[in-house]
């Protein structure tokens, strides 16, 4: 898991609410930031910005993959991930789909 993730998830567990506003961070509540905490996400700012932009406003996969097309669980722990489909692709899929014949 990479830094970013591993902290907006520290911040989720603190209860704290993270928006990307341009090139800034909104953190809130502030209280629940500590010095330490709030030092890792300056270091790592570009990166949680890039997470959070990624992400659309759709809740990351519980992998916290960005490019992850939905967890499977196999057991044990253990995670499948199928590849997320890329628009050019999905656009591609399209026009060969064979064409469907109604028959009666």
């Amino acid at each position: 898991m990479s830094p970013a993730i591993e902290i907006l998830s520290e911040l989720a567990a603190r209860g704290v609410t993270v928006r990307a506003v341009g090139d800034a961070l909104k953190l809130r509540p502030a209280e629940a930031l500590d010095t330490s905490l709030l030092e890792r996400v300056k270091t790592h700012k570009p990166d949680i910005l890039t997470v959070l932009r990624r992400a659309n406003g759709q809740p990351l996969p519980p992998c916290g993959s960005l490019d992850c097309g939905g967890c499977y669980d196999v057991g044990e722990g253990r995670r499948i991930h199928p590849p997320k489909p890329s628009a050019e692709w999905l656009e591609w899929l399209a026009r060969w789909q064979p064409k469907s014949e109604t028959v009666q």
